[in-house]
């Protein structure tokens, strides 16, 4: 697909930074998704993250077709939205944090026995 103007680019070398937040965006989206469906017990911790990140996908891919001056404001709004239900589920996702930060806590320990003994 390319932009229509005075020299054709790719939307990739025209949009590079809305692009690449896409498809990171996209990749996070997927992993949240298949997750909540085989863990249930951070199902709540996946679909919050699940939004966000689907969220940013469609705001900066729609960011590619409308003007600069709207994608801003696409963007402020997603922040302000984000924020908001990152602030309705935060002892949500800090019981996630909380859960993940022991996880990994473990693993190490373990990967650290290993490694010396």
């Amino acid at each position: 697909m390319s932009v229509q103007g005075p020299t054709t680019k790719s939307l990739l070398e025209t949009y590079p930074i809305n692009i690449y937040v896409f498809i990171f965006a996209t990749i996070i989206f997927g992993f949240a998704f298949v997750r909540a469906f085989t863990n249930f017990s951070q199902s709540q911790f996946l679909s919050v993250s699940g939004f966000i990140t689907g969220s940013l996908s469609l705001v900066s891919l729609a960011c590619i077709i409308v003007p600069h001056w709207f994608a801003y404001t696409f963007f402020i709004l997603w922040v302000f939205g984000s924020s908001f239900v990152v602030y309705l589920y935060a002892t949500e996702i800090r019981e996630t944090y909380n859960w993940l930060l022991q996880k990994s806590k473990k693993i190490c320990e373990k990967i650290n026995n290993l490694w010396r003994g």
